[in-house]
C-alpha cells in the first residue's frame, strides 16, 4: 500500500493543466445551476403536502406520490453532487491542484458518494416510473384503484435497489474524488488503468461504474423512449379510428391531438437526455483520456 501524501508520485491527467481560474469556475458553476434544481424540486413537494389542503387533494393520487419520489431524489442527487460540488472532497489529497474550496475528508467523501448515488439511481428510476405510468393509464385504462395495488412494488423496488447500488460502492472503498465531486472512482484517479501505479483505494472501479450508472441509464432511456413511443402510436391509432367513423370531423383533429401527444413525449425524453446524457458522455470522454494517459504512461 502506498503512504497517501502530497509527495505521492501519480499519473498525471489532463486536467492538471487546469489554472486557477479555470478550476474556481468548474467548482462554483455547478453549485448556480444545483441551486434552480433544488427550488423546482422543492416547490414541487411544497405543491404536494406542503399544506394539510394540499395533502388532502394531491397526496391521495398515485401521480402526485410518483412526482414527490421523483422530486426527493432530484433533492437528494442535486444537493449531494452538485450543490456541494468540491467541498466534500478531503483537503489533503495528491489531487489537491485541481481542487478549489475543498475542506472535506475521506468520511464526508464518502458520504457524499453514497447519496449522490443514492439520489441518481432513484432519480432514473422514478422518471421510469413515471412513464410506465403514463402508458399504463393512457393505452392499457388502469384505473387509479388497479395502479394503487401496483404502487408499493414501484416504490419499494426502487428504494430497494438504490439502496443496493448506494451501499455496494462503501464495501468496495470506490467513493473517492473525482473532478467535480465524489463518486464511483479509484484513487489516485486512474491508478487502477495505468501500469506502474499502486491505487490506494478502489480498484477496478469501471465495472462497478458499468453496472451501477452506465447501464441503468442506458436502461432508463429504452424504457422511457419505449413508453412515449407507445403512447404516440395509441393516440395515433385511436384517431384513425374516429376518421373512419367521421373522416371530414376525424382528419383535422388527429392531426392535432397526435401532434400534441407527440411534442409532450419529445420533451419528456429531452428532459431526461438533457439531464443524463451529458453524464454518459463525460464518462466516454475521460475513459478515452485514460487510454491515451495510460499509452503515454507506456
Amino acid at each position: 500500500m502506498v503512504d497517501n501524501s502530497t509527495e505521492f508520485v501519480r499519473p498525471h491527467l489532463p486536467f492538471d493543466d487546469f489554472g486557477p481560474l479555470q478550476i474556481k469556475f468548474i467548482s462554483i458553476i455547478p453549485r448556480i445551476s444545483a441551486s434552480f434544481s433544488l427550488w423546482g424540486s422543492l416547490f414541487i413537494i411544497y405543491y404536494i403536502i406542503g399544506t394539510h389542503k394540499a395533502r388532502k387533494e394531491r397526496f391521495q393520487f398515485v401521480y402526485h406520490r410518483i412526482m414527490l419520489g421523483l422530486s426527493i431524489s432530484d433533492c437528494v442527487f442535486s444537493f449531494s453532487s452538485w450543490f456541494l460540488s468540491q467541498w466534500p472532497i478531503p483537503s489533503d489529497n495528491v489531487h489537491d491542484n485541481i481542487y478549489w474550496g475543498n475542506v472535506g475528508n475521506q468520511a464526508t467523501c464518502q458520504a457524499q458518494g453514497f447519496m449522490t448515488q443514492l439520489g441518481g439511481f432513484s432519480s432514473g428510476s422514478y422518471s421510469c416510473m413515471l412513464s410506465i405510468y403514463y402508458l399504463l393509464q393512457i393505452k392499457y385504462k388502469w384505473s387509479e384503484t388497479k395502479l394503487q395495488k401496483a404502487e408499493p412494488y414501484f416504490h419499494g423496488g426502487i428504494w430497494g435497489l438504490s439502496l443496493i447500488a448506494a451501499i455496494v460502492p462503501l464495501f468496495k472503498d470506490v467513493y473517492n474524488q473525482e473532478i467535480l465531486f465524489c463518486h464511483i472512482q479509484s484513487y489516485p484517479i486512474w491508478c487502477d488503468a495505468i501500469e506502474g501505479f499502486e491505487c490506494i483505494r478502489g480498484n477496478d472501479v469501471f465495472i462497478l461504474k458499468l453496472i451501477l450508472f452506465v447501464i441503468p441509464s442506458g436502461i432508463y432511456l429504452l424504457t422511457i423512449t419505449f413508453c412515449m413511443g407507445s403512447i404516440i402510436a395509441h393516440v395515433a391509432k385511436q384517431e384513425r379510428a374516429i376518421m373512419r367513423i367521421s373522416i371530414s370531423e376525424g382528419r383535422g383533429e388527429r392531426n392535432k391531438s397526435t401532434k400534441k401527444v407527440a411534442k409532450r413525449a419529445l420533451k419528456y425524453v429531452a428532459a431526461y437526455l438533457s439531464t443524463w446524457v451529458p453524464f454518459i458522455m463525460t464518462f466516454i470522454a475521460l475513459k478515452r483520456s485514460q487510454k491515451n494517459v495510460k499509452q503515454r504512461s507506456d
